[in-house]
């Protein structure tokens, strides 16, 4: 572990603004519960971490719409939404291994959106770079869309200007989805409109720079009787990507079609997915893990049971793996149908979550083992509304989950943009002891106390070898009027809490297996500097240390000190 260092100091240019940028007021207003119920532990794999809260909580009468989401390996994450305000723009916001926002929302197309069509996709690498895509109608009188992408680093800057992804030529193109590497190469496919009824889904590759890796590829073509819908993509680690979509083949009903493209260019054979039953408008979607195990899943209509969500898991080779299964059914009223189901995987373990939404307006989750076994029931994500919907959901390499959907602001006309995190499905156990030292910096006027924390750090077997978000919290609170001035320590950030606090996510991963935190090993204990002004001595300040994981074990992994 490094020496201590003043956060704001150590870290780029572009993260020292984000620190003392962060929106105090609309943080207090929206992550009050949140922040509370962060920094303890739950023993229940999958359980909801703290309480839905708007995406941009100062966005006021925003109509934001059409909101995704991704994560990268360690748990933070970028939303992205459509501000349907004046002239239309896609924006998006980042949030720490906590979940917790920090920076202000990032405006990312410079061209105004025309027409109510963009729905965007993003995508991140295990570090955090991300990439959005979305389709955008020209600007002239009969303008015709086309798909365009952007990308930004971890740290959230443009790494490109907003570019054009289908060929010039192309008379109109949209639906675009992508799917990313762990390195951040990626790849992109979208529904062709050649002007002659004929729908033809396209993949174009790029690299972690996003540079072209040659020219758009041919996956499918429809006819005229025979219309080519609603793609979606998955990439593993080695570069292997898996398209899926619905298509009408002069049949009755709408089925789910599936085509693997191998990294080193091989196409295979266009293969049906749904084998037990007729999908119907199946608004199909994949979700894959770095070693190419997948999961589609989509709506499938019956006169008896009805609507349901079906999925079907996938192994590398493309082979289905066991059968078809339910992951939600037809309930009573109100619940009632499932439908818009969105799926992602983690991953590290395979494990899988997936969302969709429920006649009475909650948005609602469930969590899966790699196996297709289900971890519990479904859990309501939303709070209900009756133009809740679009759900989408993300996951980090060992299972933390995000939820986000649109719903409409109670006593108000129009939709915002929420989001709900839930526990990771790979247990972490904190034998936690904190430790306190505190000294006076007379030239500074600083009362310096310095927590330690110590004891043992401990993950289920869903490691793989390879760190993992830590999900460990730090809730710093006092009495006094004025809230602590800094925070120190390597890998530490914070947002200020309610009652004159702050909420400080450790964000580096934690490893090995079994991450011993006693002064006498390597890894040592981690550190936290708390720094008041010197006449708030005697002001008590209380330190809680917790974790937002699962653990099965949930007694032992908090720790609180109180300092003076």
């Amino acid at each position: 572990m490094q020496r201590i260092q003043d956060v704001p100091a150590a870290m780029p240019r572009s993260r020292r603004h984000e620190f003392s940028g962060l929106r105090a007021l609309g943080l207090l207003a929206c992550l009050g519960s949140a922040l509370a119920g962060a920094a303890h532990a739950t023993n229940t794999a999958g359980a909801a971490v703290f309480d839905a809260h708007a995406v941009d909580p100062l966005a006021g009468t925003a109509r934001q719409e059409q909101v995704v989401s991704a994560m990268d390996a360690e748990g933070r994450s970028v939303t992205v939404w459509l501000d349907r305000r004046g002239s239309q723009h896609l924006r998006l916001q980042r949030h720490d291994a906590a979940g917790l926002p920090y920076g202000e929302p990032i405006q990312v197309n410079n061209t105004a959106i025309v027409g109510s069509y963009a729905y965007p996709q993003v995508a991140m690498s295990a570090d955090g770079a991300f990439t959005v895509v979305w389709t955008q109608t020209e600007s002239w009188l009969g303008g015709m869309p086309h798909v365009f992408r952007r990308s930004f680093d971890r740290h959230g800057q443009a790494l490109t200007y907003e570019q054009r992804v289908d060929p010039p030529g192309t008379p109109e193109a949209g639906n675009a989805q992508i799917a990313m590497r762990s390195d951040g190469s990626h790849g992109i496919v979208w529904l062709s409109y050649p002007g002659n009824g004929q729908r033809a889904l396209y993949l174009a590759s790029f690299d972690a720079n996003g540079m072209p890796l040659g020219v758009p590829e041919l996956i499918a073509s429809g006819t005229s009787a025979s219309q080519l819908t609603w793609p979606r993509l998955a990439m593993d680690d080695a570069g292997n990507a898996l398209a899926v979509w619905s298509e009408n083949r002069g049949g009755t009903s709408e089925e789910v079609w599936m085509r693997r493209r191998l990294a080193n260019g091989t196409l295979g054979a266009i293969t049906r997915v749904n084998s037990l039953a007729p999908a119907t408008v199946p608004r199909p979607d994949v979700a894959m893990d770095a070693a190419g195990n997948a999961v589609v899943v989509w709506k499938q209509y019956s006169r008896s049971p009805g609507l349901r969500i079906v999925g079907q898991r996938l192994l590398p080779s493309g082979a289905r793996a066991g059968s078809e299964f339910v992951l939600a059914a037809r309930e009573s009223y109100p619940k009632e149908e499932p439908a818009h189901p969105n799926v992602a995987m983690a991953r590290q373990t395979g494990d899988f979550a997936a969302v969709w939404r429920r006649s009475d307006g909650h948005i609602y989750v469930r969590h899966f083992h790699a196996n297709g076994s289900p971890l519990g029931p479904e859990r309501s994500s939303s709070q209900g509304s009756a133009r809740t919907d679009y759900p989408d959901v993300a996951m980090d390499a060992d299972g933390d989950t995000q939820v986000v959907w649109q719903s409409v602001v109670p006593a108000q006309s129009y939709t915002h943009a929420f989001q709900r995190r839930f526990a990771g499905l790979a247990p972490l156990d904190v034998r936690a002891r904190l430790q306190h030292i505190a000294r006076d910096e007379t030239a500074s006027g600083l009362r310096i106390h310095e927590v330690e924390l110590r004891g043992s750090l401990i993950y289920g077997a869903h490691t793989n070898g390879r760190g993992v978000a830590s999900g460990l919290v730090a809730l710093i609170e006092t009495t006094d009027a004025l809230a602590p001035q800094k925070i120190a320590g390597d890998g530490w950030v914070c947002a200020p809490a309610p009652a004159n606090g702050l909420s400080c996510a450790y964000l580096p991963s934690l490893w090995p297996l079994g991450t011993d935190l006693d002064p006498e090993t390597p890894t040592g204990p981690l550190r936290l500097q708390v720094q008041v002004p010197a006449e708030l001595a005697q002001t008590e300040l209380k330190v809680r240390i917790g974790v937002n994981q699962f653990d099965a074990s949930a007694l032992n992994d908090q720790a609180s000190l109180s300092l003076q």
